[in-house]
C-alpha cells in the first residue's frame, strides 16, 4: 500500500508523457480526484469546478465534500468570467476537465490559468479524454494533472487505476500521503497490466481518434440523429477553441463522440434495446 515497484514504474512512464515528475498512481480516476481534495484542502476551503464534470465528481463536490467541511461551486469552464465570479476569499482550487464528460465541452484553459495566477489558486486539470499525446496541461498553466488510467492509457478494459501529479514535490507528497492514508492506492497487478497497455498507447490513440472522427461524420448525416457532440465538427460550440488547443497536434479532437436522438427518451430506449451487445 505504501509503495511498490509496479506503481513506481507506471507513474514514471506517465510522468514522462506529461512532462512531469513524482506522479502518484491511485486505485481509480475518482481516487485521484479524491487525493486532490484530501491532499490540498483544509476545512473551510472552497473549490470552484466545471459544471459539466463527470457525474461522480459532481456528486463528490456537491454532496460529499460539504459533509467534510469543504464548499464547492460549479461554473461554466468554457466561460472564465463565470468561473471568476464564483471565486470567494476562501477559494483554494479550480478543477476542470479539459474535455468534459460526456458533453465534450472544451475548457478555456488559458483564461482559467490567468485567473488561477491572479488569485493564487491551484488549477487542476483532468486530462483523461485528451491524453498527453494531444495536450499537456502543465505546459499551459495548470498546477495539477489527473488521469483515469482505466481508459485510453491502459486501453484494454481490464484495469481500474488513476494518476495524479503536481508541479512541485510538496504537492506530490501531499497526494501520496492522502492516497496511502485513505487507502486509495492501486494494485500491483493492475499497474503491471496498465504498463503493458502503454506499449500500444500511441497506436491505439491514433486509431481511436480516426474512428471517432468517422463516427461523428457518419452520425451527422443520419435523419434520426438530432445533434452530434464532437469537438472536430464545426457545429460544436467550442470547435474554434478545440482547433486552437488541439488542432495543431494533427487535429487530435479526442476519441469520444456523444449524440442525441430525435424522439427523446423513448427513442433512446428503443435504440439501446435494438443495439447489439
Amino acid at each position: 500500500r505504501e509503495v511498490h515497484p509496479n506503481a513506481a514504474m507506471l507513474a514514471e512512464k506517465i510522468d514522462w508523457l506529461e512532462g512531469a515528475r513524482g506522479g502518484v498512481i491511485t486505485g481509480s480516476g475518482m481516487a485521484a480526484v479524491s487525493a486532490l481534495f484530501l491532499g490540498l484542502l483544509e476545512a473551510g476551503d472552497h473549490v470552484v469546478a466545471g459544471d459539466q464534470l463527470y457525474g461522480r465528481s459532481q456528486r463528490l463536490l456537491t454532496r460529499d465534500l460539504p459533509r467534510m467541511g469543504f464548499a464547492a461551486t460549479l461554473a461554466d469552464a468554457t466561460r472564465p468570467g463565470q468561473v471568476e465570479a464564483a471565486i470567494r476569499p476562501e477559494t483554494r482550487l479550480l478543477l476542470v476537465e479539459l474535455v468534459s464528460n460526456p458533453t465534450l465541452r472544451i475548457a478555456d484553459i488559458e483564461g482559467l490559468a490567468r485567473i488561477a495566477e491572479r488569485y493564487g489558486l491551484v488549477l487542476a486539470v483532468d486530462n483523461t479524454f485528451t491524453t498527453p499525446l494531444a495536450f499537456r496541461p502543465l505546459e499551459h498553466g495548470a498546477h495539477v494533472v489527473i488521469h483515469s488510467v482505466t481508459k485510453l492509457l491502459a486501453g484494454h478494459a481490464d484495469v481500474t487505476l488513476g494518476y495524479i501529479v503536481g508541479d512541485n514535490e510538496q504537492r506530490n507528497t501531499a497526494f501520496r500521503d492522502a492516497a496511502v492514508t485513505w487507502g486509495l492506492t492501486g494494485s500491483p497487478f493492475d499497474c503491471w497490466l496498465a504498463e503493458r497497455g502503454l506499449y500500444s498507447f500511441e497506436l491505439r490513440f491514433e486509431r481511436a481518434l480516426a474512428n471517432a472522427k468517422r463516427l461523428a461524420e457518419f452520425l451527422s448525416t443520419q435523419d434520426g440523429v438530432e445533434s452530434v457532440l464532437y469537438p472536430g465538427l464545426e457545429s460544436h460550440p467550442d470547435h474554434a477553441r478545440a482547433v486552437a488547443l488541439l488542432g495543431g497536434n494533427a487535429g487530435h479532437f479526442g476519441n469520444m463522440v456523444s449524440f442525441t436522438l430525435a424522439g427523446g427518451r423513448a427513442a433512446v430506449n428503443a435504440f439501446l434495446r435494438r443495439a447489439e451487445h
